[in-house]
């Protein structure tokens, strides 16, 4: 582990075995805090804000590439801000519906992968290309130079607010029909739709440029670059 610098900083290394070992013994789900203390306590530095970022952006770099290496391996990794968990997936006839608050899976009996209490919450997923923001945002070793950034705290709380309301997001997305997503593309998308959606042109209504609307306000607060 290499001593930070803020002028030029560098992913922390955290092994992935060693953080494999520590979330599986884990009988809850465990908030980024106790893993930077248990993973990086022997990096203290300093408490500014570049600092911080570094250690949190190591970290979650290490969890993506963890969760990619345990799903092939019968695991799944959860991951947000407050509750991370490894659980190993339920086997064939049992819900693999995972539910953050208990921190554990339905496992109800079912003939496919989700029981009928849970299969309508994944609807919306079946037979469509998913885009996972976080992913690509932590498995791109070079955005932690944005611990140094002005930018840095429109895009973390983008990435807060994809976290919690990523069902949202992802209908958004849907809706504009995107896949790879940024500010750029959004805008122009979104005035393709308008000149689609306008009450005043045949074929729109206010109902989908309110959806329209909507849509783009949280595109916006999330892609902000």
């Amino acid at each position: 582990m290499s001593i930070l610098n803020n002028m030029n900083p560098e992913l922390i290394a955290i092994p992935g075995k060693q953080l494999f070992e520590y979330l599986l013994k884990q009988e809850r789900p465990v908030m980024e805090h106790d893993l930077i203390k248990n993973q990086l306590m022997p990096l203290t530095g300093a408490g500014d804000r570049s600092t911080l970022f570094v250690k949190h952006f190591s970290l979650y770099h290490a969890l993506y590439k963890l969760r990619f290496s345990a799903g092939g391996s019968g695991y799944y990794l959860h991951l947000d801000c407050m509750r991370i968990r490894l659980l190993r997936i339920p086997g064939s006839g049992q819900c693999r519906h995972y539910d953050p608050e208990a921190g554990k899976f339905c496992g109800c009996e079912t003939d496919g992968d989700y029981c009928a209490v849970h299969a309508k919450d994944y609807e919306h997923f079946f037979n469509r290309m998913t885009f996972d923001y976080l992913q690509d945002f932590y498995c791109d070793a070079g955005n932690i130079t944005f611990g140094d950034s002005d930018l840095l705290c429109r895009i973390m709380s983008g990435v807060r607010l994809y976290s919690f309301r990523k069902r949202d997001v992802d209908m958004a997305l849907e809706f504009f029909n995107l896949n790879r997503p940024c500010r750029k593309i959004i805008s122009r998308r979104y005035r393709e739709l308008a000149a689609k959606y306008h009450p005043d042109v045949c074929g729109g209504s206010e109902e989908m440029m309110k959806r329209l609307n909507s849509s783009y306000m949280i595109l916006k607060d999330v892609f902000v670059v």
